[in-house]
């Protein structure tokens, strides 16, 4: 048997797809008033607002995760803490 060779992404079309490249985007206090979870039919999405674009965060987080997530956020940086 030959041995196993990883295809490159020339000969694997939706490697790119599997594998997306990660972003930075700088979210600020005034941002995070637009954090939201949003319940869904098959799971719940946790987003923010982040100029006119609108961004999902932990997207392959579970449900359990978002949630627990979206708690520490909100309470953490809450407007009314002040800084």
């Amino acid at each position: 048997m030959p041995p196993f060779k990883m295809p490159i992404s020339r000969s694997f079309p939706a490697w790119s797809a599997l594998f997306p490249k990660r972003t930075e985007l700088k979210i600020d206090r005034t941002q995070l008033k637009s954090l939201r979870l949003r319940e869904g039919d098959t799971c719940n999405r946790l987003t923010v607002d982040a100029g006119a674009q609108r961004v999902d965060l932990a997207s392959a987080a579970t449900d359990v995760e978002r949630e627990w997530l979206f708690k520490l956020l909100s309470d953490r940086y809450s407007p009314a803490v002040p800084q």
